[in-house]
């Protein structure tokens, strides 16, 4: 989840409908009402953390939503798969 309203709308209607899903904070994008729902925190660059959360969860789809600034890539930490992703996400 990033910024603003439309991730926690998105995350409440499902939530109302029934519907399985878990929240993917994005640390220091994510407002704090991100947080009433299950879900992990996570950095940018912790691509690894993220994908064995995704397979943990048996999640056969992602949306994306909310409010993300393009970060500074020259100044991140990535770990081995953010790294390896790197090429494909900067196009």
């Amino acid at each position: 989840m990033g910024g603003g309203a439309l991730p926690i709308r998105l995350a409440e209607t499902c939530a109302s409908r029934g519907d399985p899903f878990v929240a993917i904070r994005l640390d220091g994008y994510a407002d704090k009402g991100a947080q009433a729902f299950e879900g992990i925190d996570i950095k940018f660059a912790e691509a690894g953390k993220l994908l064995r959360f995704l397979k943990e969860k048996e999640c056969d789809a992602v949306t994306f939503a909310g409010l993300v600034p393009r970060p500074d890539f020259s100044k991140m930490n990535l770990d081995w798969r953010a790294a390896a992703l790197l090429p494909r996400l900067i196009r």
